[in-house]
């Protein structure tokens, strides 16, 4: 079925004017033309319906008066099981023969033979069935069925044109001379090449498209334009002069085909397109249908027959027009902005449709050549499709950028997150650094009083043995004059360094359970050496502190309750009370008296049960004043004791 006729059963079909019928003459498109001389064809043609499809050229000859005249020169035949025989005349008014060239684009329709009066008989001019195939037929340069005649001067030649049974018919019955047929031809075929190079060039880049982005509508669009492609190569009669010139019945059959996959890759297009499952459930099932009843006339066409395919497939073009715009104007609704190039492609391509076939059906004359308008509609349908997609790939390029530009910001982020809390690291190496300082010191300083001490007790142990001496009393004084001597000035040196380096610990967010977690963890293996428990309470609280200053005051409160625990366990806990945290820690030591915990925070003062020298608690004091926690203690003789450490949840800065 070639292009006027697909065209004509598309408007026909919607109109219902078009059915199936045997044996009955309906309005088709052969026109008798003459171009380029003085060759004339008579205004009266002829037809006649052979019902047997059985009868010869002879047989029609003796048969003329059952000629039917044709109305005006129009004529359609239809769909029609009968063999159609067309009779006209041509006169040659020019003073010398002439030679002409009779060409149809029928494109193999149906069977065609031409055949010119000669004399009492009939000479064949062409050729075309199953046995004689497009490339043995007379003037093989033309792309069109074609065969040379001659009229002699002044005289006229009578014509016969055989349409065999079976499939539809609708042509241009034209009469050129050579080089007329030529140049019209060479005008198709340059037509066809830029058309061909632009489709090609698009199915290219979108291709392309396809494999940067994998998105299921640019491969949609890959095959919905090459079917276009090779519809339109078609319709030209390219496909059958260079694809499969040998079967001639494949013009007939191929129509419906590439008709019937076009529209089914133009559905599945509009689907993927348009998201358009997402917009309409309604519209979405329509889509499917008519992709089910296309998927049915590419069956009736390839096993039953082309008229049945034919049949399905004309009406299924408009339907998919229109369904695509309202889908496209759907989905343009819920703010699919992409949809605005679908719904111009359509409409612009609906519109195309619409001239070409009316003028098929003499509804209008339009002055341009219409044909050539729905294939420039058809590049224009191409050409805004992919402008279409190729605004998706550069939406999907804008938020791929986005997100690549969140992630380099949020990797910048971390990055300075991790420097941070490598100097932060470092400060604390540096703290620690000097904090050990500060217990080389003390310990230098406990080196020093090691040896008054000593004489401390030789003193005592002669004063067991003889009576008082008071020279020995004066020595005696002088050493704890000395101890205390190098203790408070050891003492001072060492808070004073402690307020120094406290003061400049950095403000950061502390989470109470981790603190806590890690202290635990600091001291559990000395916990074990003794036989203890040592358990954490964990809270979830977060507080903003000078972190390594509450580390120091936590480690002394652990180390003295497991200085004077010998059995049982320590526990150290924190928990929220108001704008504060309380970290405790509990033991299960001796316990105190209320006139020991009077002057437990006072240096050098110790609990009785104590082996240490009673600087521990007087340093916790010290850091604790100088930030303004508090420090409190409870203890019950025999039970044990409590330490409250009371922290605000946010420090303020210096």
């Amino acid at each position: 079925m070639n292009n006027k006729l697909y065209c004509l059963g598309i408007l026909a079909m919607m109109t219902l004017s078009l059915c199936a019928r045997g044996q009955t003459v309906e309005p088709d498109n052969l026109i008798l033309t003459e171009r380029g001389g003085p060759i004339s064809v008579a205004s009266q043609a002829f037809f006649f319906l052979d019902d047997s499809n059985a009868l010869t050229v002879e047989d029609i000859s003796a048969q003329r008066e059952s000629f039917q005249p044709l109305p005006e020169t129009n004529i359609d035949f239809g769909f029609s099981d009968a063999t159609i025989w067309l009779w006209f005349k041509v006169h040659n008014g020019h003073n010398e023969s002439l030679s002409r060239i009779l060409q149809s684009d029928v494109r193999f329709m149906r069977p065609l033979n031409f055949y010119q009066s000669q004399g009492a008989g009939w000479q064949q001019l062409l050729i075309n069935t199953e046995h004689h195939t497009f490339h043995q037929r007379p003037l093989p340069e033309l792309r069109f069925l074609a065969a040379e005649f001659a009229v002699a001067a002044g005289q006229s030649s009578d014509f016969l044109v055989q349409f065999a049974a079976e499939g539809p018919t609708a042509m241009d019955l034209q009469i050129l001379d050579r080089e007329a047929a030529l140049t019209e031809q060479f005008q198709a075929t340059v037509r066809i090449s830029i058309y061909a190079s632009i489709l090609l060039t698009l199915i290219l880049v979108n291709f392309l498209h396809f494999l940067a982005v994998r998105q299921f509508p640019f491969l949609v669009y890959i095959f919905y334009e090459s079917i276009n492609t090779l519809y339109v190569a078609h319709i030209e009669g390219f496909t059958f002069q260079y694809l499969w010139p040998d079967w001639p019945a494949w013009n007939a059959e191929a129509t419906p085909l590439i008709a019937s996959i076009g529209l089914v890759i133009g559905n599945i297009f509009a689907i993927s397109y348009l998201d358009i499952r997402r917009h309409s459930n309604w519209m979405y099932r329509i889509h499917l249908l008519l992709i089910g009843l296309s998927t049915v006339a590419f069956l009736g066409s390839a096993f039953v027959s082309s008229r049945i395919g034919t049949q399905f497939t004309a009406p299924l073009l408009p339907l998919t027009i229109v369904v695509s715009i309202l889908s496209a104007s759907v989905a343009l609704r819920r703010q699919h902005t992409l949809a605005i190039y679908f719904l111009c492609a359509w409409a612009l391509f609906g519109i195309s449709a619409l001239l070409w076939s009316g003028t098929l059906l003499n509804w209008f004359s339009l002055g341009f050549d219409v044909f050539t308008l729905y294939i420039v509609t058809v590049v224009a349908q191409a050409i805004i499709l992919s402008i279409g997609l190729a605004d998706q790939v550069r939406r999907i390029n804008r938020d791929y950028i986005r997100t690549q530009q969140d992630l380099i910001r949020n990797l910048e982020g971390r990055l300075s997150d991790a420097r941070d809390r490598l100097q932060l690291e470092r400060e604390k190496e540096e703290a620690l650094g000097k904090i050990a300082e500060r217990s080389r010191q003390l310990a230098s300083a406990s080196h020093d009083i090691h040896q008054p001490i000593q004489s401390m007790h030789l003193s005592l142990d002669s004063l067991k043995k003889e009576e008082i001496n008071p020279a020995l009393l004066k020595q005696f004084h002088q050493t704890l004059e000395h101890m205390e001597s190098v203790l408070g000035s050891t003492l001072d040196e060492a808070s004073e360094a402690l307020r120094a380096d406290m003061a400049q610990a950095p403000l950061k967010s502390v989470v109470a359970g981790e603190l806590v977690r890690d202290m635990a963890a600091q001291f559990r293996q000395i916990a074990r050496q003794k036989g203890l428990k040592l358990s954490g309470f964990e809270s979830h609280s977060v507080l903003v502190v000078r972190d390594l200053p509450l580390r120091r005051c936590l480690a002394n409160l652990l180390s003295n309750a497991l200085s004077y625990t010998d059995e049982g366990g320590v526990l150290i806990g924190a928990r929220r009370h108001g704008d504060k945290l309380l970290f405790q820690v509990w033991d299960t030591g001796p316990g105190m008296d209320p006139a020991e915990l009077h002057n437990l925070m006072e240096p050098l003062n110790k609990g009785e049960a104590s082996s240490g020298h009673g600087i521990g608690l007087a340093i916790v004091k010290e850091i604790c004043d100088s930030h303004g926690w508090q420090l409190q203690a409870r203890s019950k003789p025999g039970v044990g004791s409590c330490f409250t450490l009371t922290v605000p949840v946010r420090q303020r800065g210096d």
